[in-house]
């Protein structure tokens, strides 16, 4: 908010501080005693700084002389010298101050009009949003292998699509596993009590060798702590996508890759219909990525611009789908 009142009022300081300096260089040097007189000109400060300047220990400070026991009385011409200093740096600074004020009162868009003063467009309530989105994941989520991760991270491009304004929670934090994010991540989605949280945890616990049945275990867990902390949201579970064509596993033996996927991929889907999730079939719905090796960033591992872009899409459309959104 801008404070016009204030800003105008340092304009006129400036200027009316010239005038001062120009009276106090012809001044008989008797008003360097405390000159509260000068309140009139609607500065008091400037009269108790003379006198400050004045006093003679501080004058010495200074490398002027003042005579002993007369407080203020100091030779006319350095006295005059140091008020034509004072009044030089006033006038040049005098401009600086009425640029200043102008270009702070066209930001603000204020009208100095006699009855508009103070006026300004700023909003003058919070945002009313009308979707509100959280999302539990790891370093996906959070845009590494986009060209632009503040930006193209796939819960971002989301968060765009859904209907507007949507405000996102975007909790991903690289090489997250899903019981860290139980501890770290969940808490602050279940404060936020959004419309629908987005869970896509599963590779790196897959990476870290958590067992299966342990992994299964916990994602039940917090779907369960979702359903009863925040009952009016919306949970949705992404699973494995194809690990075979993800070259980061290439050389691992691909009929154990894919055992290892469809049994992930099986324990995600039992998780989600017994918590009342539901599952986001990243597997078949996000393209074959033997057809698509572009989603895949130079890393090997992650989802590439176009890959979280896609991503993206398979959310939207599923997410729309399931809530009725328009």
């Amino acid at each position: 908010m801008c404070h016009v009142q204030a800003i105008w009022s340092s304009a006129v300081s400036a200027l009316g501080a010239v005038d001062v300096a120009t009276w106090l260089a012809n001044a008989p040097l008797a008003t360097l005693e405390p000159v509260e007189s000068l309140g009139t000109l609607g500065r008091p400060w400037l009269g108790r700084w003379i006198w400050w300047l004045g006093r003679p220990w501080r004058l010495g400070r200074l490398g002027m002389v003042a005579t002993p026991g007369r407080r203020g009385q100091l030779s006319r011409g350095k006295l005059r010298k140091l008020i034509g200093g004072f009044r030089w740096a006033l006038r040049a600074l005098t401009p600086v101050a009425l640029l200043a004020g102008m270009l702070a009162l066209t930001a603000c868009s204020v009208s100095l009009g006699p009855l508009h003063l103070g006026e300004s467009n700023a909003p003058t309530g919070p945002t009313r949003y009308a979707f509100t989105l959280a999302v539990i994941g790891a370093s996906d989520a959070f845009g590494v292998g986009t060209d632009d991760p503040d930006r193209q991270n796939w819960p971002t491009v989301l968060a765009q699509e859904l209907p507007q304004p949507t405000r996102l929670l975007n909790l991903g934090i690289p090489g997250e596993t899903l019981a860290q994010a139980q501890q770290q991540e969940l808490p602050a989605a279940l404060g936020d009590q959004p419309n629908a949280v987005v869970i896509w945890l599963a590779v790196n616990d897959y990476l870290h060798n958590t067992p299966l049945a342990t992994y299964s275990s916990e994602l039940r867990a917090m779907l369960a702590t979702l359903r009863s902390q925040a009952p009016r949201t919306h949970v949705f579970v992404g699973n494995m996508p194809d690990l075979r064509y993800v070259p980061y596993f290439y050389p691992r033996n691909i009929f154990t890759l894919n055992d290892d996927t469809l049994a992930w991929n099986s324990a995600i889907a039992q998780a989600c219909t017994a918590e009342g999730a539901t599952r986001v079939d990243i597997y078949s719905g996000w393209g074959n990525l033997m057809d698509n090796p572009a989603y895949i960033s130079q890393d090997g591992l992650h989802p590439s611009t176009e890959g979280a872009q896609a991503l993206a899409d398979l959310f939207n459309r599923v997410m729309r789908r399931t809530l009725n959104l328009r």
